[in-house]
């Protein structure tokens, strides 16, 4: 039987998913050695994200595509439609980053414990989309490569008038090469450290009044980071090179301006 999902991209999906899932633990307990800050503050962190980005999110798209019929005017207009994402994913995160710094951190003050809460609130992201939908796409290529693509859909009592449907989806999801697969990972390591630079943004945006035009600023980067990702899922970026490119020079511009604001400031 003719492997329906090659070895290159099984090997890609093992490779992203455990970097994507175990990277952002590994510097966690790294940080807390160094710092010795509380553990919990990381957790704190991923149930700011979960709340404000992956629910709060997912309820404003709902509105605003579904109930106020967004996303049919923006259906033939993907750029439009990125910029759509791009804002909504770039404020929900920062407001997600607001709240959790100025009220669930408000007994653990400091710039160490700020920075660990974006950690945490961008690791969990990267473990969301960089490792369980890995996880997820793994599992999918090993039972499809063991029982083929009709044993398979017949296993999953797929219904026969959806297997040419099934079958389309399977194959595009096959079709993803393994430097597609290592590109989305290194976004999503790129996102979760521009998520731990607008923390100190924000961070010093709340405790310091000379900063507070951080708080719009964060906004702002944090949207423009989402944009090039978001366009390179709408085929607009189609070369995964430029568009890394583009990411990390950008976001380790983010990331030096905190570096400097975080060993600069109490």
């Amino acid at each position: 039987m003719t492997p329906i999902f090659p070895g290159d991209t099984i090997r890609a999906m093992i490779l992203a998913a455990v970097v994507c899932s175990l990277f952002p633990l590994v510097f966690l307990g790294y940080y807390r050695a160094k710092t010795k800050v509380k553990l919990t503050t990381f957790f704190i962190g991923m149930g700011c994200y979960f709340v404000f980005s992956y629910f709060g999110g997912s309820i404003v798209n709902l509105i605003f595509l579904s109930v106020f019929r967004l996303g049919i005017l923006l259906a033939d207009h993907p750029v439009y439609l990125s910029i759509y994402y791009s804002l909504s994913a770039g404020i929900c995160g920062v407001l997600g980053l607001f709240f959790g710094l100025k009220y669930a951190m408000k007994n653990r003050p400091g710039k160490q414990n700020a920075f660990l809460f974006g950690l945490g609130a961008g690791g969990l992201e990267c473990i969301l989309y960089g490792g369980i939908v890995n996880i997820t796409a793994l599992v999918l290529a090993l039972f499809v490569n063991s029982f083929g693509m009709e044993g398979y859909l017949t296993k999953m009592q797929i219904p026969a008038q959806e297997f040419e449907t099934q079958k389309q989806l399977i194959q595009a999801r096959a079709a993803i090469t393994p430097s597609a697969i290592y590109s989305d990972a290194l976004l999503q390591f790129l996102s979760m450290c521009l998520q731990a630079a607008l923390s100190i943004f924000i961070y010093h945006a709340i405790s310091r009044k000379e900063y507070r035009k951080l708080l719009p600023a964060a906004a702002i980067i944090d949207i423009v980071g989402y944009l090039p990702i978001y366009l390179s899922q709408a085929d607009i970026l189609t070369n995964d090179t430029i568009t890394i490119v583009i990411m990390t020079i950008y976001i380790f511009t983010v990331l030096f301006f905190a570096y400097r604001l975080y060993n600069h400031t109490d």
